[in-house]
């Protein structure tokens, strides 16, 4: 395990956060009609990176052999 698990919660809530003033700011000067150049490139950098956690979580967690107690077999 390269990570512990106490740091891939920050990685996540961070990206979490990040997501949340990405997405405000897109949604703000989307209203005003036109974004800034800086900010495409945010949403690019957010993009890569948010890629990037996901193949974090992905590896750092196993799939469940038996059927979730929630979910209704077919």
């Amino acid at each position: 395990m390269i990570l512990t698990p106490a740091a891939r919660r920050g990685i996540y809530l961070v990206m979490a956060v990040l997501g949340l003033a990405v997405g405000t700011l897109t949604a703000a000067y989307g209203e005003l009609g036109e974004q800034p150049t800086w900010l495409r490139v945010v949403i690019a950098g957010y993009a890569y990176l948010a890629g990037s956690s996901g193949i974090l979580a992905m590896l750092n967690t196993r799939p469940s052999v038996e059927a979730s107690p929630d979910v209704e077999a077919s």
